[in-house]
């Protein structure tokens, strides 16, 4: 397993490559409008994890909600794009069946 090494406050996805779930770890800094969401490598929504107003606050979201639809996911590369009133981050997301 390649060693996690995260900057900052920057999201991060794991375990990555991914099976039938996942997890999001970020924090927030202030109460604030948050989106979050899974696109294919064209750049087309696939789903959206999160959207919403959130608390300042340690957070981890796991894709259970989706659970049904990451059974249609097709093996290959995906980008989670996590986007709050104070900052934007890509993260790449790699399913393995």
């Amino acid at each position: 397993i390649d060693e996690l090494i995260v900057a900052g406050n920057d999201p991060i996805v794991y375990p990555n490559p991914f099976r039938d779930h996942f997890y999001l770890k970020f924090m927030i800094s202030e109460a604030q409008i948050v989106n979050i969401g899974i696109y294919d490598i064209s750049g087309r929504l696939i789903n959206v994890l999160y959207d919403g107003f959130i608390e300042e606050g340690q957070y981890i979201l796991s894709s259970e909600k989706i659970k049904d639809e990451l059974h249609q996911f097709q093996n290959g590369l995906y980008f989670i794009r996590f986007i709050s009133e104070n900052t934007s981050r890509t993260l790449k997301l790699i399913h393995s069946k």
